[in-house]
Parts: structure tokens; sequence; C-alpha cells
């Protein structure tokens, strides 16, 4: 593996990584056109990196499964405000789960993002890994193809194309799961 690869794998997590993370999300997912409030997607992922003290690895890892998502639908719609926040999340629970030996559980996701409860984080987890047809493995080929793309990447991503907001592919997929008596209502977002 490449020796600066390793080497910033053990640097501490850069505004710069967070910014290209939210604008990978964007680009997968789209930027639906809303006035809720919500954070911003990269302050959101920054407050999620920094609660769950997530490492570059999982980081890049996720960027894998983002890059997976965006190769098999090139269309995917964000049809709730929350759409890219729920993607994002996804896919760092994903790659936490399959790169480390330790991860947070979904209750401690649901914690860090401080939008969603358990279920979502669970109904996110479900709909996610059957997106990407429980094909988890990550290649070290994979994980420095995503480092090189960072690496020439300006110090701020590009800004983002508008997105469309019709029903997709996955509209069903990003709506957020309906509160139930059991659990605390979901958040609304209108």
């Amino acid at each position: 593996m490449d020796q600066s690869f390793k080497q910033f794998l053990t640097l501490p997590v850069t505004r710069d990584f967070v910014a290209i993370l939210a604008w990978k999300v964007g680009m997968v997912v789209g930027q639906p056109a809303t006035t809720a409030p919500l954070p911003s997607l990269t302050a959101f992922a920054r407050s999620v990196i920094v609660n769950s003290r997530i490492q570059p690895s999982t980081l890049f890892g996720a960027m894998v499964y983002l890059e997976r998502l965006g190769t098999r639908f090139t269309k995917l719609v964000a049809s709730h405000p929350c759409a890219p926040h729920r993607v994002l999340l996804a896919s760092l629970v994903l790659a936490g789960k399959f790169l480390n030996d330790s991860s947070p559980k979904n209750r401690h996701w649901a914690t860090y993002s401080q939008l969603f409860t358990v279920k979502d984080v669970n109904l996110m987890e479900h709909q996610f890994l059957t997106y990407l047809n429980y094909s988890l493995k990550i290649s070290s080929k994979e994980l420095l193809t995503q480092y090189e793309s960072f690496r020439h990447l300006p110090h701020s991503p590009p800004p983002l194309p508008k997105a469309l907001c019709s029903q997709g592919p996955l509209h069903h997929v990003l709506h957020p799961l309906p509160s139930t008596k059991d659990s605390p209502p979901a958040p609304t977002f209108s």
C-alpha cells in the first residue's frame, strides 16, 4: 500500500476531508429544494464525525460505498430534505462496522446524529445494504482510488449541481421511518 496513504490514515480528520465527504454525498443524492430546519450536510457530517471519533480509514470506506451507490443509481434523487443526511449516516455506519473490530452500535449512531431514532438508523442500514447488494468488501485498490481522488481535489470541493427533486428509483428509501408508539417521534422537517 502507498506509504503516503498509510501515513494519512494516522492523521486526524480535517475540515477539508469532512467537506469533501459531504460534497460526495451531495453528488450521489442531490440536494432537495427545501427550507427545512436542518443542519447543512457539512455541519451534520462534522458533528457525527467528531462525536463518533471516526478515523480516516472509515471515511474512505464510506466514500467507496457512496461511489458504488452513485455508480449503481446514476439518478438517485433526494425526495426528502434529510435524504442526504440519511445516506451519509448509513455509509458511515456500514463502513465503521465493516472496517473496524469495534464499532458503535446503532443506538450510538442515533445519538451522534442528533436527528434520527434507532429505528431510523436500523432502517437506513438495511436499505443501504440492500442497494449495495450486501457487497461490503473493500479492496486496497478502492481505498487508494478514493485517497488519490481526495488528494487531487482543491481544498474546497466544487459546487454541487442543482439537483432534481422528483420521485426517483429510491424515493421510498429516503423517507424517514414513521414513528411508532414505542419509539420517540421522528423529527419533523417541514
